[in-house]
Parts: C-alpha cells; sequence; structure tokens
C-alpha cells in the first residue's frame, strides 16, 4: 500500500490566497503531518529524496516547512527555507501547538519506548485514559483534539524543532552515545535531549536521572536514581495516581516485543532477541541484565558510536560474530576478542547456532542500526525470531 500523502498541486479548485505548506519526509510521520496541515486549510506539497523527488524551484511560495523526524536540518531544502525566511517546523511541534489534552513528554537514549508504553498502561488501567503517541508509532499529529492523556515519546530528531511549551512533565530516562553520525559530539547529543526542559509548562515538572549531568538545565528539576518502574511511578504520582492501584497496574504490564526477549531454548542454548538494542549502551545493559557468557551478534548500520565500552564485559563475551554494513569496524575496534565476520544478520545466527554448545546463550544485540538491510529494528528482530524458530 502507498502510505504517501496526496497532496494537492493547484487547480481552478484552490483560491489564490491558500497558504502553502511543504512537507519534507513522506514516512508516517510525514504523511500525518500532510493530513493534518490540509484539514488546517493548506495546500500541502510533499517532498521525499527517495519516495517523491521533485524539484521545488520557489521556497518563497509556502508559509511553512514542516521536516519529519529523520529530515536532518542541514537537508538543503531546510537551508534554502532559512534563506527565505520560511518557518520550519517539525511534526512533533505543529501538533503541541494546537493540543488542549494533558502531556508527559519522555526521552532518553534507552527505555523510551517501554516508559511509555508503561505509563500508557498504568494509567488506563487506574481509570485515567491515556495513549502512547510520538516516536513509539502513532504520529502525534493523529491524536490533536481528544480528550485522553498524551504520553509522547520524543527522540532527539524531534526535540531539535521543539519549542511548544506545553508539556506538563517531562522525563529524561538517560543519555549515552547515539546517533553520533548525525551529531558532532555525545555533547551536542546531550543538550538537544536536555532541550525537553524548555517545552515544559511553568507549573510542569521535570523528572532527571541522577547519572545525567546536571549543568545541562537551566530549570528546576528532580532527580531520581531508580529504574524504568521509578520514573513511571514518579509521573503518575505527579498526576494524583492512587499508590496502591498504581503498583497493581505495574504488575501486569509486560514489556515491548525486542527487548531482551526470550526466543527459545534449543539443544541447552537459549537465544535472545534484542534488536531494539541499537546503540551500544544497550548492549552493555543486556549484558549486564544477562549476566551470562554470551556468543554476541552484533552488527548492522553504523551509527558513529565506539564499541570500546564492551571491552570492560571481556569476560562475559565468548565471542563475536559482527555482520551488516559495520561488521569490519567491530573487528578493528575489539580485536581482543575471537570475532567472526558474516555479511547478513541471518548469516550470524547461523552460525551462532553451528558454534553454540548446549548451556551457551546467544544474544543477538546488534548495537547499529538497522537501516543496512531492514525497514526498522522491528523487522530486524522479527526475522531473527523467525530464523531461530525455524530450526526448533
Amino acid at each position: 500500500m502507498d502510505h504517501r500523502p496526496h497532496p494537492r498541486h493547484g487547480g481552478s479548485h484552490i483560491a489564490k490566497n491558500t497558504v502553502k505548506a511543504l512537507v519534507i519526509g513522506l514516512g508516517i510521520s510525514g504523511t500525518s503531518a500532510s493530513a493534518f496541515l490540509e484539514k488546517k486549510g493548506y495546500e500541502v506539497v510533499g517532498f521525499d529524496d527517495k519516495l517523491a523527488p521533485k524539484k521545488i524551484a520557489d521556497l518563497s511560495d509556502f508559509s511553512l516547512v514542516v521536516v519529519s523526524p529523520g529530515v536532518p536540518m542541514d537537508h538543503p531544502l531546510c537551508e534554502r527555507a532559512r534563506m527565505a525566511g520560511v518557518p520550519i517546523k517539525g511534526e512533533a511541534q505543529i501538533a503541541l501547538e494546537n493540543l488542549s489534552q494533558p502531556c508527559i513528554g519522555v526521552t532518553g537514549t534507552n527505555g523510551k519506548t517501554t516508559v511509555v508504553k508503561m505509563l500508557e498502561h498504568c494509567l488506563n488501567a487506574c481509570g485515567r485514559r491515556a495513549r502512547a503517541v510520538g516516536n513509539v508509532g502513532t504520529p502525534l499529529t493523529s491524536s490533536v483534539g481528544g480528550e485522553e492523556i498524551l504520553i509522547v515519546e520524543l527522540s532527539s530528531y524531534q526535540l531539535e524543532t521543539l519549542t511548544a511549551k506545553v508539556l506538563d512533565v517531562g522525563v529524561i530516562l538517560n543519555i549515552a552515545e547515539d546517533h553520533l553520525d548525525r551529531y558532532h559530539s555525545l555533547s551536542e547529543y546531550a543538550k538537544t535531549k536536555a532541550h525537553i526542559q524548555n517545552c515544559i509548562k511553568e507549573d510542569g515538572e521535570l523528572f532527571v536521572h541522577c547519572n545525567i549531568e546536571k549543568n545541562l538545565f537551566t530549570r528546576r528539576f528532580q532527580a531520581y536514581d531508580g529504574d524504568n518502574m521509578q520514573a513511571v511511578h514518579l509521573v503518575c504520582n505527579f498526576l494524583g495516581v492512587d499508590e496502591k492501584a498504581f503498583f497493581q497496574a505495574s504488575s501486569s504490564f509486560s514489556k515491548p516485543a525486542h527487548r531482551l526477549e526470550f526466543v527459545a531454548e534449543i539443544g541447552g542454548v537459549r537465544y535472545y532477541n534484542d534488536s531494539k538494542a541499537t546503540n551500544v549502551a544497550a548492549v552493555v545493559y543486556a549484558l549486564g541484565t544477562l549476566q551470562k557468557k554470551v556468543l554476541l551478534l552484533l552488527g548492522g548500520q553504523d551509527k558513529g558510536l565506539s564499541f570500546a565500552p564492551l571491552e570492560k564485559h571481556g569476560d562475559q563475551i565468548a565471542l563475536i560474530i559482527a555482520f551488516g554494513e559495520a561488521r569490519e569496524k567491530i573487528a578493528n575496534a575489539l580485536q581482543g576478542y575471537q570475532v567472526h565476520q558474516v555479511e547478513t544478520m541471518q548469516d550470524a545466527a547461523r552460525v551462532a547456532m553451528e558454534l553454540a554448545k548446549g548451556g551457551d546463550t546467544v544474544l543477538f544485540s546488534p548495537g547499529c542500526a538497522s537501516f543496512d538491510a531492514f525497514q526498522n529494528f522491528e523487522e530486524r528482530g522479527e526475522e531473527f525470531k523467525r530464523f531461530v524458530r525455524r530450526r526448533t
């Protein structure tokens, strides 16, 4: 099915004074933004480098440029828009400007989806209608106008273009190296994450994990030193959720798939799918959680991250099977390990099954993006599970 928007391209039915908006990036977010803007009366022109490339001759014809999260702010059309004085906004920004319902923003390097889904589950179970939106998969522009509490997963990409001061609560779970193919340094990435503080109402609350640098913040915040469950508890407590009801609700929560997910035990070998681990910090977390010696499947599309943190887990990693575009970088970075280089994720799983013996653990925790071979980490994780289970 073609999910691209079908913008109007002019004609006698469009008034001469119709305002025009350019939407850059026609994935789920851009499609939703286009539909939202058309309802607002804009004539929408869609652009996508791959799906719908076209020549945009004169940007002065547009009153607004909207960028999807995956579009970098140094995209040529963004540069031209700035030169032409055309406002640039993100999909999340145009939605938040029009919100009337309560809104919670959650960001961090790892754990965002789990926390927003846990908040959604607990609030609904406690009689507070809530919906998880944003980077979790449901565009924010598709949720404007309802009455439920919105729990928004905010990526650093979305925060780049966010200015609306509409969040009742903000949460920063953690900050570790990620997306250094887009940001020049960890410091720049961290400042982007911390920007959520500028989107919280004056009477709102910001919760920040104590491991995050305090000098990133210019507003009051409440530090916490626990896990994701504590973050959820703090938000629910701020919203006035009954304590007993909260703990009853939280006990029935099941974490989303592809997060250190047990797949199968075959011939005494246990297989775990951690496809959501798209950065090295997530791999370190998985190793610390399992606390077992593992055959580690690592690879995919490089994000400019260092694999050096894995060296501290030398006693836990029996061997590494490196795959995808990043396989040579991984092998060069981790020369102290036994590293097998293969081309695809399927090759990596096959080699792991050949080498693993009864009592071993195979951990598929890539530490890289999936886009060299898959649409997203979900597709990658599902393929890994299918591959393993076909051999049961």
